[in-house]
């Protein structure tokens, strides 16, 4: 087993001899090491190789002053982590069911490792059929609140999405401060819609009972009031290879991309945040759900089981300079 020590500044590799050390999950993500018997262990420290020019690098906290999503260009690559537990000072996870009761889905929402996990390079978010938290099924959800947001500019991620008929794996982004509040437009909080005041945009929202379509919207308050504009793009192989799935903010519209190319665009009609609340920072969300309202309609091919979705890189680009300005 390996961990990764900090000393005097510089990060290294730890190893500990299996026969020797046993490691236990904790809450949130911690681990212990107990010793298994009264041998003492030995520990092998490699520093980590420094990074190359144009190598991966993980988004910081904005906390930190040392990162700015408004000028800086980022790539957070898998592939340079090691396998074991998603690091918990980057990612934010959601627990329990609370979230899969908003569409009726079946998951209970775990940081298990079982659950979600980095294994060969990749980002695995793995959904399972169990019993669990009162649920018949375990699936992940992690988000980027608290440690990464933007207003504007390019965010893309490269996943393999799972096949089967009640399957919902998604890439979107949410407000994270929730900029309007519904009292300031009369709007009650148990309207149905309240809480889309401060917009949604899914990037990556597909089911299974619809093969190879990938649905993108923006959603708002007045948007919801009036039949949503769909306009998917058809994937031939979402379940074999991996594809760019991308969105564009910028003050007057949202451009969705799928391996780098615009397939779908919402433009901004209005300067009412009825219509156009999305001039405000935005956190991404990565999931996999299972069944509800609109996922588990015809069912679920519990053959297919258990079902993974992939993601190799995230990467963000600003905007040029001079085009933050609304217009």
């Amino acid at each position: 087993m390996h961990t990764r020590a900090y000393i005097r500044g510089n990060i290294y590799t730890v190893l500990f001899r299996a026969a020797v050390w046993s490691m236990v999950s904790l809450f949130l993500g911690f681990c212990i090491l107990v010793p298994v018997t009264k041998k003492v262990a030995w520990v092998l420290l490699q520093p980590r190789p420094a990074a190359s020019a144009g190598a991966a690098v993980a988004p910081v906290k904005q906390s930190d002053n040392t990162f700015n999503p408004a000028t800086t260009a980022w790539t957070y690559d898998f592939s340079k982590r090691p396998d074991g537990l998603v690091p918990v000072n980057d990612w934010q996870f959601e627990r329990g069911t609370a979230v899969a009761g908003y569409h009726n889905e079946l998951q209970a929402y775990t940081s298990r490792v079982s659950n979600a996990r980095i294994e060969n390079g990749m980002l695995v978010i793995d959904a399972h059929p169990e019993s669990f938290d009162g649920r018949q099924y375990t699936s992940a959800r992690m988000s980027t609140q608290g440690h990464f947001s933007f207003t504007y500019g390019t965010l893309e991620v490269d996943m393999m999405l799972p096949a089967g008929y009640g399957t919902w794996p998604a890439a979107w982004l949410m407000p994270k401060d929730n900029k309007y509040q519904t009292g300031e437009y009369g709007i009650a909080s148990s309207d149905k819609f309240a809480w889309a005041l401060n917009g949604e945009v899914d990037f990556m929202e597909a089911v299974g009972s619809m093969p190879g379509q990938i649905i993108p919207a923006a959603h708002s308050y007045n948007e919801l009031h009036h039949l949503p504009t769909i306009t998917p793009a058809v994937i031939s192989n979402p379940y074999s290879q991996y594809h760019r799935f991308g969105v564009i903010k910028t003050p007057d519209r949202i451009t969705f991309t799928l391996d780098g190319r615009p397939y779908a665009t919402r433009t901004r009609t209005s300067d009412n945040p009825l219509d156009w609340p999305f001039n405000q920072p935005y956190y991404l969300i990565l999931n996999l759900a299972i069944g509800g309202d609109w996922a588990g309609s015809q069912g679920i091919d519990i053959s297919k089981a258990p079902w993974q979705m992939k993601v190799c890189s995230i990467s963000y680009q600003p905007l040029p300079a001079g085009n933050t300005k609304n217009k």
